[in-house]
């Protein structure tokens, strides 16, 4: 391959790699069977589905108590000896006891279900970081091992120049084996990477990835939220935020609750007494089993354990408040950093893209003409086509931080990619 050739296919390469990118495969479609296939997606999924049936538990009657006394040595009365007693008793809770217990039920319900939107979140998030990677060294070992073919080329040349007496040194022999080696080096490097890359997108995924895939996917486009941007938007749906604020709620319902544990609750039930047969003169009833009702109220009356659970609710009801209020902070100092980073990131990649990359293949255009007449030397060639290589391997990390960084910010915004 010519230096000529090299360039030409370098230029198609950048020119059309966007093309080659918006053959995508479905997005919806991979994030969905990522979904489907994740392990911690499913456990935070049953935990949904947990908190759901739990609700059908609070808010309910206690079980009632059955019990039974049988006299060792029955009490005589005058309808004959008490054998044996048989009781039956309900609780009903007073106060709104039962309506706040089910409260907090639906709101754990709730918790829970922000949870799973978290980790749908991170684990998308966790995909998008891995994809960006893999784009990135694949890219990247396409550009070197384009960079090798022609390095070869050029040694080729200086070989063929050393022995036809018009190179002088062997010097330009051994700085080709030199990058030549830098370059595997390099390459064995990213390989490296991919490999790690790949596993760890294997894990997410829980099977293997489709790879041929995953080189034409198309990056999901980072629009700004609508009206409220991206602050408001992680105010609103981020869910570290929501679930801070769920847990207040329940701090809230749950102070409410111990503070009626200090009324008493009604005890309700029936009895019913066996009586045995009796001789005994006047006995009106003599032998026939009775049957009662009872009422009761059970008392509260440890006042240092009631203000106790009062006060420990309160004082978790206040700490609940302020950690909210710590979140919120740090989840707006995130995406404020996240989008001064990702401002500064894209006016580079605008800088590699609209300028250094197309003087790069300017320059060497250049100094292909000039080695040709003899202006330049064939180390200055070399020179120019390392660094092209390298702007172009630049280009392409910025772009993977790029990536990572949007990914980043969908994640601590709240927004998922996959809504369904």
């Amino acid at each position: 391959m010519t230096i000529r050739t090299f360039i030409t296919l370098a230029l198609c390469w950048y020119t059309l790699s966007p093309v080659i990118r918006a053959q995508s495969a479905d997005w919806q479609t991979l994030v969905g069977a990522l979904l489907r296939s994740n392990p911690e997606v499913q456990a935070a999924e049953k935990e949904v589905a947990a908190a759901e049936a739990a609700i059908r538990v609070a808010g309910t009657l206690p079980d009632p108590k059955l019990e039974l006394s049988a006299s060792l040595t029955p009490v005589e009365t005058r309808n004959g000896p008490i054998e044996n007693q048989l009781m039956l008793g309900q609780m009903f809770p007073l106060w709104g006891k039962l309506s706040r217990q089910e409260k907090i039920a639906v709101l754990k319900r709730e918790l829970a279900r922000e949870n799973s939107r978290s980790v749908r979140l991170s684990i998308i998030s966790q995909f998008e970081s891995r994809w960006a990677q893999y784009q990135q060294i694949q890219h990247s070992l396409t550009i070197l091992n384009r960079y090798r073919t022609e390095l070869e080329s050029f040694r080729n040349i200086a070989l063929t120049q050393y022995s036809t007496g018009l190179g002088l040194t062997q010097h330009p022999i051994l700085k080709l084996q030199i990058e030549q080696t830098r370059v595997e080096t390099k390459t064995r490097e990213l390989q490296a990477k991919k490999t790690a890359v790949l596993e760890a997108l294997g894990r997410l995924f829980d099977g293997p990835v489709d790879t041929v895939m995953l080189i034409h996917l198309e990056w999901p486009e980072l629009a700004l939220p609508a009206d409220s941007g991206w602050i408001g938007a992680a105010r609103e749906f981020n869910p570290m935020l929501n679930m801070s604020r769920i847990r207040e709620e329940i701090s809230r319902v749950q102070r409410e609750l111990k503070e009626r544990q200090n009324y008493p609750d009604l005890v309700a039930g029936m009895t019913y007494t066996v009586v045995g047969p009796t001789d005994l003169p006047g006995a009106v009833s003599a032998g026939k089993d009775a049957l009662g009702v009872k009422l009761g109220l059970n008392l509260p009356l440890w006042l240092g354990r009631n203000r106790a659970r009062v006060e420990s609710a309160r004082i978790h009801e206040k700490a609940s408040q302020i950690s909210t209020t710590d979140t919120e902070n740090k989840i707006e100092e995130k995406v404020a950093a996240l989008l001064a980073d990702l401002e500064q990131i894209r006016a580079n990649a605008a800088l590699y893209q609209n300028r250094l990359l197309p003087e790069a293949d300017q320059m060497l255009s250049s100094a292909f003409a000039a080695y040709k007449t003899g202006k330049i030397s064939f180390l200055d060639l070399l020179d120019s086509e390392r660094m092209t290589v390298n702007l172009k391997l630049d280009y392409e990390r910025i772009l993977k931080d790029q990536r990572i960084r949007e990914a980043t910010l969908r994640q601590v915004a709240g927004i998922v990619t996959d809504e369904e």
